[in-house]
């Protein structure tokens, strides 16, 4: 039995890797800015809304 959630490792090369650092650096802008009251970064809210719809469950 494995420890996390997938049965096997997914394939991932570095662009996968690259691409999934920059959204959650992309998430953490919105998040912090948010609470800070501060304006959005106009390029983090842009990552996050392209790559968002091609995740809907």
């Amino acid at each position: 039995m494995g420890l996390g959630l997938a049965e096997a490792v997914p394939a991932c090369d570095a662009a996968d890797v690259a691409r999934a650092v920059a959204v959650r650096e992309a998430i953490y802008a919105l998040v912090t800015a948010r609470l800070g009251e501060a304006p959005l970064r106009r390029g983090a809210l842009a990552l996050v809304n392209a790559i968002a719809p091609r995740h809907r469950g």
